[in-house]
């Protein structure tokens, strides 16, 4: 049996970054209780390694965000999750004179400063996202005139073709699936400006997919509510049809009935997944057909 761990893989950039504030935090405020509003980043082992550290995830759906805030005490300290957050949550921060951090990723802050900076010279922004996902709802927070579309065009017939539109994306959707919105945007706004803002770590990793030749079976590792790991899947289930793909949270997840000893594996994971986990993975298959 081959088990080979599939690179990049491990934290992105903006994981660790999100991680190491929150243990900052922490460390300099010992005697204050520290919550994250939602999951910092979408993987429950950061959550329970936050958790070890004295670091409360609230993990409510994000229109419950402020109703959850209305209930903190004034000497709380709350920390905004790495996906952005709906700009609406900062008044009621400052109302209630909340101590807050914002662990933003920087790729995601980029992509509200271009939208901003869009809208300051007059275009019209649309966004691609995913209806009620952390990112796009905060990417939305900042004007009502922005116009949502997800992995399906809307009927874009009845808007100003002679306008200029700026388009930009949540940073991680499929680079297959936004390639091909992308054409049919062009193809009906002429005047159309497209930034194509997939996060590096995402798209190398569906990259490698892409290109993965050779393998039995490929394990897909990371939280349900993980929408790069998602993509990872998706891709994976549409596009190598010679592999057979299972998408895993944990080691009770390991499909052990679906392999054998003569199978070629291989296994990735999602930005937020940590590498320690693919390790443990490839050790309890190897160890299981050892038995």
């Amino acid at each position: 049996m081959q088990i080979d761990i599939l690179s990049p893989n491990g934290y992105c950039y903006g994981v660790k970054r999100a991680i190491n504030l929150a243990l900052d935090i922490k460390k300099e405020n010992p005697n204050k209780k520290v919550y994250v509003l939602g999951m910092l980043v979408h993987n429950n082992y950061v959550c329970d390694f936050l958790l070890k550290n004295q670091i409360f995830t609230i993990d409510v759906p994000p229109n419950k965000y402020k109703e959850v805030l209305l209930k903190l005490k004034s000497d709380d300290i709350v920390i905004f999750t790495a996906h952005g957050h709906d700009i609406e949550l900062d008044q009621i921060i400052k109302d209630k004179k909340i101590q807050s951090y914002d662990a933003i990723c920087p790729m995601v802050k980029h992509n509200n400063d271009l939208i901003k900076n869009a809208l300051e010279k007059g275009k019209k922004v649309i966004y691609i996202g995913q209806k009620n996902h952390p990112e796009a709802i905060g990417a939305l927070s900042m004007s009502n005139d922005i116009i949502f579309m997800t992995n399906k065009l809307l009927d874009l017939s009845y808007y100003d073709k002679k306008l200029n539109y700026f388009v930009i994306n949540q940073t991680t959707l499929n680079i297959e699936e936004l390639k091909g919105i992308h054409k049919d945007l062009k193809s009906i706004f002429p005047n159309i400006e497209i930034a194509d803002e997939i996060c590096a770590a995402t798209r190398l990793r569906q990259q490698t997919i892409l290109q993965l030749t050779g393998y039995d079976v490929l394990l897909v590792v990371g939280s349900l509510k993980s929408s790069n790991t998602n993509k990872l899947y998706d891709i994976a289930t549409n596009k190598l049809l010679d592999i057979s793909t299972f998408r895993i949270e944990s080691l009770k997840d390991i499909p052990f009935n679906k392999l054998n000893k003569q199978q070629k594996i291989a296994i990735t994971g999602g930005t937020s997944t940590p590498s320690k986990l693919l390790q443990l993975i490839k050790e309890e298959i190897t160890n299981y057909f050892i038995k």
